[in-house]
């Protein structure tokens, strides 16, 4: 019985590490579906970016800033067939937006 256990136990822990994978990807995918719907039901109110960079500071008696410095705006292309997504560039650049921040806080700060 112990034999068998030793055995078997190798081949069901590549398994078990095999779906926990599988089920990663599937949460994924779902999310990733999910926000398409989103975006696809209120284009015009909701964006997808990926953003970079991060200014973070704290105005003595004010406001903490925590906000990305760059943001590109992405596009999700979904495949229902074959459970495919795209994550695509938008058709616009990347834009800086540090100045907007900065500006912010030195009326804060002035």
């Amino acid at each position: 019985m112990v034999r068998a256990y030793g055995d078997w136990l190798p081949s069901w822990q590549a398994w078990a590490e095999a779906e926990r994978e599988r089920q990663r990807q599937q949460r994924w995918y779902r999310d990733l579906y999910s926000i398409s719907n989103q975006l696809d039901q209120v284009e015009d109110q909701l964006e997808l970016v990926l953003a970079t960079g991060l200014l973070s500071c704290e105005v003595p008696g004010g406001p903490r800033v925590r906000n990305h410095l760059l943001a590109t705006r992405l596009h999700l292309r979904v495949d229902r067939h074959s459970q495919r997504v795209d994550v695509l560039l938008g058709e616009t650049a990347t834009v800086l937006q540090d100045r907007e921040l900065l500006d912010e806080l030195l009326d804060v700060l002035c």
